[in-house]
């Protein structure tokens, strides 16, 4: 140790000897390919970790991203998420966690499919969330791993969350047309009370016949 401690000091005492100016002066092409160097690795360095980010995310989408084959679905990079809720046009945006979720193969299946959803021929946003899940989950208030939200106008008309799709194509359909087109509940017709009334009137009719006198019988010769 203190033998290093010496080395180290002679080099220090060594270095503050050297002219630096004069070293500089006579070896002008190598000091200038060295700064040439260290400022081409400083570029490359703040332009890395500037766009590793996207690239590392593109890298993500390009292994976890539906590859659809269905038109009506339309794979949507988690960046956009805001525009694609703020479309007014009308659309369902479908919000995956690719996490831990049992349905996630039912689910691109479905969406892979050449034909649309059955009853639904609204273009469908799919989103798989990759950095940050909790933040959107959050913000958007998702409540399962699969979350399918109908927008009309900018706003949300209604969602379909679910965890496992039990019923399949059939049940997610079922759904959705249930938002997007509700049925209009029928009003139970009201009876009018005729009925009784008639009732009233022919009793009253009956009891007041019941008391009229009995007229004794005429014989004519």
């Amino acid at each position: 140790m203190t033998e290093l401690k010496e080395r180290l000091k002679q080099l220090f005492h060594s270095l503050k000897k050297v002219n630096w100016l004069d070293m500089i002066k006579t070896n002008k092409h190598f000091v200038i390919i060295i700064c040439s160097v260290t400022i081409v690795f400083l570029i490359m360095s703040v332009f890395v970790s500037a766009v590793r980010p996207s690239i590392r995310e593109k890298q993500l989408h390009a292994i976890s991203e539906l590859k659809s084959n269905n038109k009506q679905v339309k794979p949507i990079q988690e960046t956009d998420i805001s525009s694609v809720f703020s479309d007014k046009e009308p659309h369902i945006v479908a919000v995956i966690d690719t996490k831990q979720n049992p349905s996630l193969n039912q689910v691109e299946t479905l969406l892979d499919k050449h034909e649309p959803l059955e009853t639904v021929n609204w273009k469908i946003d799919y989103i798989q969330p990759i950095y940050n899940f909790s933040d959107i989950e959050t913000k958007y208030k998702l409540t399962a791993k699969n979350t399918f939200i109908v927008m009309e106008n900018g706003k949300e008309k209604g969602r379909y969350s679910f965890n496992d799709l039990k019923g399949g194509l059939q049940t997610l359909d079922e759904k959705l047309i249930a938002i997007i087109q509700p049925s209009i509940a029928r009003k139970e017709p009201k009876r009018i009370k005729v009925a009784k009334k008639i009732d009233e009137t022919l009793s009253s009719s009956s009891s007041s016949d019941k008391k009229k006198k009995k007229t004794k019988e005429i014989i004519f010769e």
